[in-house]
């Protein structure tokens, strides 16, 4: 396993980012959640103010994304699990089944 350096000071951002953000888009458009401005612009902006260093899949991630038990076939979510567990970062998470699948991996459930 691959840390991410000094964990109290960096925050890792899991290469699915860009589809999470897609459906951030998707929540907003839809009401679920309100933001000021495009949510593009503002995850942009969340990003510049923020210290992290991204949690990039490599082929140690994909390989472990086939390993997890998840009761689905969501790559995203399993390269987000895998992702956590390779760089031994806290998963913070509403999803129930990753919160339930959580298995080598912190879950922090939000």
């Amino acid at each position: 396993m691959q840390g991410l350096g000094n964990h109290t000071d960096r925050i890792g951002v899991s290469a699915p980012l860009p589809a999470q953000q897609t459906a951030g888009e998707r929540d907003a458009e839809k009401g679920r959640i309100v933001l000021d401005e495009e949510p593009v612009n503002w995850m942009a902006a969340v990003l510049k103010t923020i210290p992290f260093r991204q949690a990039v899949i490599n082929h140690e991630i994909a390989m472990q994304s086939r390993i997890f038990e998840l009761p689905h076939q969501d790559s995203a979510d399993r390269f987000i699990a895998a992702s956590a567990l390779v760089y031994e970062l806290t998963l913070i998470t509403s999803d129930k089944k990753l919160i339930q699948a959580a298995g080598g991996y912190a879950v922090l459930e939000n």
